[in-house]
């Protein structure tokens, strides 16, 4: 009976630091220090792992290697997944590079064309 308690305890714990990092990350929201994150879904690991010892019976270990498999995953893929934040290249009113790009029509684009006029330049970089 205790493995089912733990492995219900380690799910639970994970389906709720999921839910609230979800939450967050919908809203752009996620903070900087997400140690809170870590140590919760560290604890869904180490408890979905120790309800393995106290034979949890069939229901127990689907319970616990759903939960096991779910902080396993997030921890794997946060800690590979942390955007590196450099200092902008170019900032507000610095004088812009030099530079060539295609336009959406195909025609090249020279950046030297705006010297003397103020500019606006919108650079899209696509997420997939």
């Amino acid at each position: 009976m205790t493995g089912i308690l733990i492995s219900i305890a380690s799910a639970a714990i994970v389906f709720a630091t999921w839910s609230l990092w979800l939450k967050t990350a919908f809203r752009q929201a996620v903070p900087d220090n997400i140690a809170g994150f870590v140590l919760a879904m560290a604890t869904g690991l180490g408890l979905g792992i120790a309800a393995f010892f106290y034979q949890p019976g069939a229901f127990g270990s689907v319970i616990a290697t759903v939960a096991a498999f779910m902080s396993l995953f997030w921890l794997l893929v946060t800690a590979a997944g942390k955007q590196k934040v450099d200092t902008p290249k170019i900032v507000v009113g610095q004088a812009l590079p030099s530079f060539t790009a295609l336009n959406e029509d195909g025609s090249w684009f020279d950046s030297q064309s705006l010297d003397g006029n103020p500019f606006l330049i919108k650079f899209f970089r696509g997420h997939w």
